[in-house]
């Protein structure tokens, strides 16, 4: 087997056809080749949908997985399928016979490019105009223009209306950004991909292909593009939508819910699962509900609470809202009854949920007989009283979440120096069965625990653990400090340095050895 850090034309066409990026593909994955397949080694969490498409590679091309550690296994002469009258999901490059196949391109000149039409990152207006322009990301494609790279070719779509002019135009639906990069790198031609595709496909191509790559996309803009579907595009349902772009009908609903957030732009608290409650709200009391929870930042069970608050007693409206923080939540007054009420009036006596309230209105008597088959029959209230015992789950639920500063250090150390950060331990600070990281290498999984003053006391229960690790063909690495210092720091990273070597890690830019 040979260790190769150039990823071969072909193992590039697949990893793009099931929708990884060209640029990004040695960010992820390690290559190891020999004559019958090659062997990927995930060096990075490429997320769900990094881990779906190679699902699908490898259920295409016949090849296999192995999780420990993380390796895909593809083999040689593979081509990927992807059938041109599949609705069900958003492919990488189009195969329809009404447009031009992937490997064609054409040359065209930059003043024969439109501009933002289809976006996802620009307010819709009359009219064409450029969207909102990452000035950065440009500068930082002009660099990679100045060494030597290639840059993705932009897809663009002919522009036949209204086009009075003796040069064909077209329409940009994904790579903008390369295209500004190119013209201000001082480039007068580009090559393009020509995309046959009609107003609704570019739109869902345009906010694919958006997610897929490039610039993060923000829900905001994502929900705008939904509603241009809708809007300018005949006969097309959100569950449509929800199907080609290969998400669930909650995806796309809840993203349309921040729209009718009035002023959602001004409101940069407000998320999505504070607009889906928001939304339920009378239209009147959205922007005021939207207002204290952009000017408290109110999470979102706090912001439920002002919902069903202001629903439940609209009188107190102007109270809830300019008061900090939740409503009270007063418990009911019926015995066993669990639901609450921010209602703080009594009725007869009993402060009433909504529930036991109609049922007051429909039948005073009613409640009054709950009342008395309570009191008949009392019942022996048990006190529980809590011993502290040498049990990890009260040892965590006492522990404070996060990382350790030392761990810190060391993470920002290793990412200084160009080595695998590995996946840290965030659960808590001082964790029982995790190590505080872990690395999955060319040669097996590496795991890591950071020994210091406020591990002492378990080390028997540690020890056990770290031998089942180690009998899992892990290996593990224990490091023992006193005190967070540099000398400490970088001891650590020179000994996890050498293990990684050890491993197999093969540095992509010469490190120098410690």
């Amino acid at each position: 087997m040979v260790e190769s850090n150039v990823f071969p034309k072909d193992l590039c066409n697949l990893l793009c056809d099931v929708g990884f990026s060209e640029a990004k593909i040695p960010q992820f994955f390690a290559l190891t080749e020999n004559d019958k397949e090659w062997i990927l080694v995930v060096r990075r969490a490429m997320g769900v949908r990094g881990v779906e498409a190679m699902q699908k590679l490898v259920k295409q091309t016949g090849g296999a997985y192995q999780p420990r550690p993380a390796t895909y296994f593809i083999p040689r002469g593979q081509r990927v399928e992807v059938p041109s009258d599949t609705p069900t999901k958003l492919r990488s490059h189009e195969t329809s016979e009404t447009e031009p196949q992937p490997a064609q391109t054409i040359t065209v000149k930059l003043n024969q490019l439109i501009y933002g039409k289809y976006s996802p990152r620009y307010k819709v207006a009359k009219g064409l105009r450029k969207p909102k322009v990452n000035e950065e990301h440009v500068d930082r494609l002009v660099d990679a223009l100045k060494a030597g790279e290639k840059l993705p070719m932009p897809k663009v779509r002919p522009f036949e209306r209204n086009n009075v002019a003796k040069v064909p135009l077209y329409e940009v639906v994904d790579g903008e950004h390369t295209c500004m990069a190119c013209e201000k790198f001082g480039l007068d031609e580009i090559e393009v991909v020509p995309k046959g595709l009609s107003h609704l496909d570019a739109l869902l191509f345009a906010l694919d292909w958006n997610l897929r790559h490039g610039l993060p996309v923000t829900p905001l803009q994502e929900a705008r593009q939904i509603e241009r579907m809708l809007n300018e595009c005949e006969g097309v349902s959100q569950e449509q939508i929800a199907k080609r772009l290969n998400r669930s009908p909650a995806w796309v609903s809840n993203r349309r819910a921040l729209l009718k957030v009035a002023d959602k732009e001004k409101f940069t608290r407000v998320n999505l699962g504070h607009a889906r409650k928001i939304v339920t709200a009378k239209e009147e009391d959205r922007e005021p509900i939207a207002e204290k929870v952009d000017r408290e930042g109110l999470s979102v069970k706090d912001t439920i609470a002002v919902v069903e608050a202001i629903e439940e007693i609209p009188e107190k409206k102007h109270e809830i809202l300019t008061s900090m923080g939740r409503p009270t939540v007063y418990s009911c007054g019926i015995p066993g009854c669990k639901e609450g009420t921010y209602n703080p009036e009594r009725y007869d006596g009993v402060r009433l949920c909504i529930s036991h309230r109609k049922l007051f209105n429909e039948d005073p008597g009613a409640i009054e007989k709950l009342l008395k088959q309570k009191a008949s029959s009392p019942q022996k209230i048990e006190t529980k009283i809590f011993k502290p015992k040498e049990k990890w789950e009260h040892r965590k639920a006492t522990m404070q979440v996060g990382v350790s500063k030392f761990e810190n250090h060391v993470g920002v150390k290793l990412q200084r120096r160009g080595l695998p950060m590995g996946q840290p331990n965030k659960e808590v600070t001082v964790p029982f069965h995790k190590p505080d990281r872990i690395w999955y290498l060319p040669k097996g999984c590496l795991v890591a625990y950071f020994d210091g003053p406020v591990h002492k006391g378990r080390e028997d229960r540690d020890r056990a653990v770290r031998e089942a690790w180690r009998t899992l063909g892990v290996r593990v690495v224990e490091v023992k400090f006193e005190r967070d210092s540099d000398e400490a720091t970088d001891e650590t990273v020179d000994e996890l340095e050498r293990n990684f070597r050890e491993m197999g890690w093969v540095p992509l830019v010469p490190v120098e050895v410690h």
